[in-house]
């Protein structure tokens, strides 16, 4: 079984793979059975996915990063997963979800500190200290 990411999934491609839950829904197939339909990203992009096994879907739910084991196949021209098995992720599986979020190529610290050396090199010291302030402020949701 393969371990790629969602841009390099193919048609007929087994994987195991990391992702993290976007949207869950519970839906009614035409025959009347229930099944999940999700949608699976990672840093790469987004996969639609199915678990026709209700009970196996209700294991995980909207925003777990999961490991996931199943197939790609094509419904109407695009790239689905159809999940055989699907599990929250463990200690033991030493994936970080971090690899698996889109973000910017610089740490956060890294930019707050790149942030306040442009706060410090205002002329205004009032706007220098209410950005100062803000920052301060807001430092836990910037970083």
């Amino acid at each position: 079984m393969d371990t790629k990411r969602i841009k390099d999934l193919e048609v007929d491609d087994r994987i195991d793979g990391f992702f993290i839950i976007k949207n869950m829904q519970k839906k009614m197939a035409a025959s009347g059975k229930e099944y999940y339909d999700l949608d699976l990203i990672d840093d790469t992009g987004v996969i639609n996915a199915k678990i026709w096994e209700v009970e196996k879907g209700q294991e995980v739910e909207e925003s777990d990063f999961v490991k996931a084991r199943g197939e790609i196949i094509s419904w109407r021209n695009t790239n689905q997963m159809k999940i055989f098995k699907i599990r929250r992720v463990k200690d033991g599986d030493e994936v970080e979800m971090e690899d698996y979020i889109r973000s910017a190529p610089i740490k956060g610290l890294e930019m707050y500190s790149e942030i306040l050396d442009y706060v410090r090199a205002m002329d205004s010291e009032d706007i220098k200290r209410l950005v100062s302030t803000i920052m301060e402020e807001k430092k836990t949701d910037l970083v």
